[in-house]
């Protein structure tokens, strides 16, 4: 199977420039092909193959090719002259270059679309999506099936082409090759009533101090850091000087260069009606949305999770939802908001509607950034063992959408910005109000703070008891370190009285003593005192 090389495209006023890398292989004249047919490049050096479909057309003669081993492993530089020199727009839109204009099969938008279903024009040449298509033998049986996807272009997808249970793992949408869109919707709405948790709801309905809710309202994301439009213009007012180059992939970084080219892009039909590009602008911005919450939430870094937030949140992604021609960006926005109080780790409104005011940002921000997101998206998807058919059924496709300025022009994607940046500046509520969510929000809020008012009170009464209590005990222990007072000092007055007592009988027997003492020496000297006298 051939392999599309890594090529890198540049441009002056007269000459286009495709740098192709063909790494590790043996180039010579005999294996090298370069055809120029007006404005298609066909570059064929086996197991290389590069068909591209430039916007105007080149000189007949003046293209030259030159092969340099040294560079990165070997590298076929090709400068092509314009036909008129000018600077043409949008050649970063690779998808929108790599699309065959002839001879390339139609997809089945284009045949379920006409009144008998019937239509043998499809060629065996089908890309990756020519599973979906009907053959002659099938497309009676088809057309009766349900249908999904991109446009509604696939049929009997899970049934014949995914193994058993993928279905059940990738969306929450039962029996999808059973299951008609019109009866979808209901189910989504009454399965996402039965999930609904109000004691979950309630307790992320104060986030001031979580961590992961303050990191995710204050990160910088890309389309914050980045304006594409500006670049826009500074590209465009470039000098004309033959000998300026403009690089025209700037905005792109080395690697959504290489997954743009990587794509296996589908051949959409040539023409989209007014009710068909409503509905899958009203899908890109569901798809959007989710994207942006995951995106806040783990700060640009996805996790294991990201495909699953994703993927639950877009009800595109997870039940095939179809925006038809009543619906209005307000369903939208209510349909994901709703999901998003339901399903992923934070349930919270006012987050969700700031991830809404982000979703604004990227549209005004161009169709660039729309891209950088949905590859985004389309990686997180391809590394999913579960969620990756994803990409086949939407996003793909929608690479292929936003890439084409023919089917989808600036105007309308900056209509959709503005749209959707009214709704949120006017704050209608009947777009977004939490009544129209039909989960009875308003009742559970004031049941939540009427509880806690009713516990406030009942708080403040026991917090007065115990005060009440605090300061009786306060008086018993005074009371009774008074009267304890008055016993120690009753002991030690009695205890004085004693000791009083004590001390007189002493002071009293000491002066018997004393008496006798004087009475025993007055005897002794009595005879010394005749005995004196006679001599």
């Amino acid at each position: 199977m051939p392999i599309t090389p890594h090529f890198h495209l540049s441009q002056t006023i007269s000459h286009v420039t495709i740098e192709i890398k063909v790494p590790h292989i043996r180039v010579s004249a005999e294996t090298i092909e370069v055809f120029v047919d007006g404005r298609t490049v066909h570059f064929s050096n086996p197991p290389y193959l590069l068909l591209l479909d430039f916007p105007d057309l080149f000189e007949a003669e003046g293209e030259t090719a030159k092969y340099d081993p040294t560079c990165e492993g070997g590298m076929v530089t090709i400068e092509l002259k314009k036909h008129q020199p000018e600077y043409w727009k949008d050649l970063d839109l690779i998808g929108q270059l790599m699309k065959p204009r002839k001879n390339a099969s139609i997809l089945r938008a284009q045949i379920i679309s006409k009144e008998s279903g019937l239509d043998s024009t499809v060629e065996d040449n089908q890309p990756d999506f020519s599973h979906t298509f009907p053959t002659e033998s099938s497309n009676i049986f088809h057309i009766n099936k349900p249908h999904y996807g991109f446009l509604n272009l696939f049929v009997g997808f899970f049934s014949d082409l995914v193994r058993e249970g993928l279905a059940a793992e990738m969306i929450q949408l039962p029996c999808p090759d059973e299951t008609r869109q019109s009866e979808r919707r209901g189910m989504r709405l009454e399965a996402e009533e039965e999930t609904f948790d109000p004691d979950r709801y309630l307790g992320d309905l104060d986030l001031d101090d979580d961590y992961v809710f303050q990191t995710a309202m204050g990160m910088e994301s890309h389309w914050k850091l980045s304006t594409v439009n500006a670049l826009t213009l500074e590209m465009e007012s470039l000098s004309t000087d033959e000998k300026s180059t403009l690089n025209i992939q700037e905005y792109l970084s080395e690697q959504e260069k290489v997954d743009l080219a990587s794509i296996s892009y589908p051949i959409l039909p040539h023409d989209i009606d007014r009710g068909q590009r409503k509905s899958l602008l009203l899908g890109l911005l569901d798809i959007l949305f989710a994207y942006t919450y995951d995106h806040l939430l783990t700060e640009g870094e996805p996790t294991i999770e990201s495909s699953w937030t994703i993927c639950t949140l877009s009800c595109t992604l997870s039940w095939l939802e179809e925006f038809d021609a009543f619906d209005e960006i307000g369903d939208v926005i209510r349909f994901s908001i709703r999901r998003s109080l339901i399903y992923p780790y934070i349930r919270n409104y006012d987050f969700a509607l700031y991830c809404w005011d982000q979703v604004t940002a990227i549209l005004q921000n161009g169709r660039r950034c729309i891209i950088r997101c949905l590859l985004q998206v389309r990686r997180i998807l391809d590394k999913s063992e579960v969620h990756y058919m994803g990409n086949r059924l939407y996003l793909d496709p929608y690479l292929c959408l936003i890439q084409n300025v023919r089917l989808v022009q600036d105007t309308a994607l900056e209509e959709l910005g503005n749209e959707l940046s009214l709704l949120r500046q006017e704050r209608k509520l009947s777009a977004c109000g939490k009544n129209d969510l039909r989960l009875d929000l308003i009742q559970l809020e004031q049941l939540f703070y009427g509880n806690q008012d009713t516990t406030t009170e009942q708080q403040d009464k026991e917090d007065a008891a115990r005060k009440e209590q605090e300061k009786e005990h306060a008086r018993n222990s005074l009371y009774e370190s008074f009267d304890n007072c008055a016993i120690k000092r009753h002991a030690q007055d009695e205890h004085n009285a004693k000791r009083n007592m004590l001390d007189i009988s002493s002071q009293r027997s000491l002066s018997n003593t004393s008496v006798e003492s004087l009475s025993g020496s007055h005897k002794g000297t009595e005879p010394l005192i005749v005995e004196l006298q006679s001599s």
